[in-house]
C-alpha cells in the first residue's frame, strides 16, 4: 500500500513536471516568433529613431566643426558673384582699351591725312602763284610788244600804217591804236577804208566805255 503511494507520487511528479516542460517550451516557441517580429520591424525603423551610437558620436561633435549647407551656399554664390563682377570688369577694361586703340589709329590717320592735305595746298599755292606770275610775264611781253608794234606804226606814214593795220585783226588794231594819242589815232583811222575805220572806231568806243 505504501509502496503504490509512493509510485503515484511519483507518477504525478512526472506528470506535473512533464506538463511545465511542455508548457516553458510552448512558450519558448511563442516567444521566437514574436523576437523575429519586432527584430524586423526595429530594422525597419529610421535611424534617428533607433539611436544608433555612430550618429550619437556625430552628435557630440562641436557644431563648428560641421560646416552648415547655408553657409557653404552663401561662400559659392559669394564666389560666383565676385567672378561675375570680375568678368565683367574685364570685359569692359578690353573693351575700352580697343577703342583707346580704334581712337588712336584714327588720329594718327586724320593727322596723316591733314598732313597730305596742307602739302597738297601748299603746292597748290606754289602752282597758282607760277601760274600768276606766267600770266603777268605774258602780259608785260604783250604789253612791251605791243609798245613795240605802237612805235613801229606810229613812225611810219599814216596811209602806210593804216594799210598794214587793215590786213590785222580788229582787236589787235584796236589795241595798238588804243596806245596811241588822239592825234596819232586819228591820222591812221582817216586813212582807213570807211567801213574798216568805222567797226574800229565803235570797238575803241566800247573799250573806253567799258569797266576796266
Amino acid at each position: 500500500m505504501k509502496s503504490r503511494r509512493t509510485s503515484l507520487i511519483v507518477m504525478v511528479v512526472v506528470v506535473l513536471l512533464g506538463v511545465i516542460s511542455a508548457a516553458r517550451l510552448g512558450f519558448f516557441v511563442v516567444r521566437l516568433p514574436l523576437f523575429g517580429a519586432q527584430e524586423e520591424a526595429y530594422a525597419q525603423q529610421p535611424r534617428k529613431s533607433r539611436g544608433a551610437p555612430e550618429e550619437t558620436s556625430q552628435s557630440n561633435t562641436p557644431p563648428s566643426s560641421v560646416p552648415s549647407p547655408s553657409s557653404e551656399t552663401s561662400s559659392q554664390l559669394s564666389q560666383q558673384t565676385s567672378s561675375g563682377h570680375m568678368t565683367y570688369l574685364e570685359k569692359r577694361e578690353r573693351e575700352l582699351s580697343e577703342r583707346e586703340r580704334q581712337l588712336e589709329e584714327r588720329e594718327k590717320l586724320l593727322r596723316t591725312l591733314q598732313k597730305e592735305i596742307e602739302e597738297k595746298l601748299a603746292r597748290m599755292e606754289e602752282i597758282q602763284k607760277n601760274i600768276e606770275a606766267f600770266r603777268k610775264e605774258q602780259e608785260r611781253l604783250k604789253n612791251d610788244k605791243l609798245d613795240s608794234l605802237v612805235k613801229i606804226y606810229v613812225n611810219m606814214k599814216p596811209k602806210d600804217a593804216s594799210k598794214l593795220l587793215e590786213k590785222l585783226d580788229d582787236d589787235l588794231v584796236v589795241s595798238i591804236v588804243s596806245r596811241m594819242t588822239t592825234e596819232q589815232a586819228a591820222k591812221i583811222i582817216s586813212s582807213m577804208e570807211v567801213k574798216r575805220a568805222a567797226e574800229i572806231s565803235q570797238k575803241l568806243s566800247q573799250m573806253k566805255n567799258s569797266p576796266q
